[in-house]
């Protein structure tokens, strides 16, 4: 009886032994997990990430055409009109080209450089002009003109008035290609003056108008 009196201090002491020890065992971890920091949550302390900026738009390449024309230094800026093609001073510049200390030659290049310039309901002013300064000799470009199906047809009389009052073999030739033009406002004229002067009407027969008016200028070339 003494022997197991013995036997139970002993487990007494070891189980009180392994109480002890487990109550320091979890006390000691408890203090360890209070002396650790908490882990950090990184969705609510990680510092901010800078913003990215925000980037300007590109700015679109520079297109020439957008832009007034350039002026040469010296000059003056062209009218608004002008960039369009059309002169809104054209009557300014005929005026300082006709009162210009030069030579009739420099007039008509000037007028011809002008003449696409001027407003369609004024071209037959500026003819009007030409007429008046083109030499016989220097008549083609503006017998170009006058086969111009496009022109304006107050400006046509006036280009088909004037090759009336030229020379018999440069005027006879320019109605003949007027004449043949199917779609000039001025063919059908053109073939009834031919007709007066060879007393003839061939129709659309183009070759025996050009042979009359071969023959008849050999008579009349001026």
């Amino acid at each position: 009886m003494q022997k197991l009196s013995k036997i139970l201090l002993v487990l007494g002491i070891i189980a009180g032994v392994l109480i002890v020890g487990g109550l320091i065992g979890w006390l000691a971890g408890g203090k360890a997990l209070k002396s650790r920091p908490l882990a950090a949550d990184p969705a609510t302390t990680s510092e901010p990430q800078a913003a990215n900026p925000v980037q300007a738009p590109p700015m679109p390449a520079h297109n020439a055409s957008d832009s007034n024309p350039e002026v040469t230094p010296g000059e003056t800026a062209p009218p608004a009109a002008a960039v369009s093609g059309i002169f809104t001073n054209w009557e300014e510049k005929v005026d300082l080209i006709l009162g210009a200390e030069i030579d009739d030659t420099n007039k008509v290049r000037q007028l011809f450089a002008l003449f696409p310039h001027v407003p369609e309901e004024s071209k037959s002013e500026v003819a009007q002009h030409l007429s008046n300064l083109v030499s016989d000799e220097d008549y083609a470009r503006l017998g170009e003109l006058l086969k111009d199906p496009t022109l304006a047809d107050d400006a046509l009389d006036v280009l088909l008035a004037d090759v009336l009052n030229r020379p018999n073999a440069l005027k006879l030739p320019e109605l003949l290609e007027v004449a043949q033009m199917s779609n000039h406002p001025k063919a059908d004229e053109a073939k009834d003056i031919l007709a007066l002067f060879l007393d003839e009407d061939f129709g659309s027969d183009w070759f025996k108008w050009k042979e009359k008016m071969t023959d008849w200028l050999k008579d009349n070339p001026d």
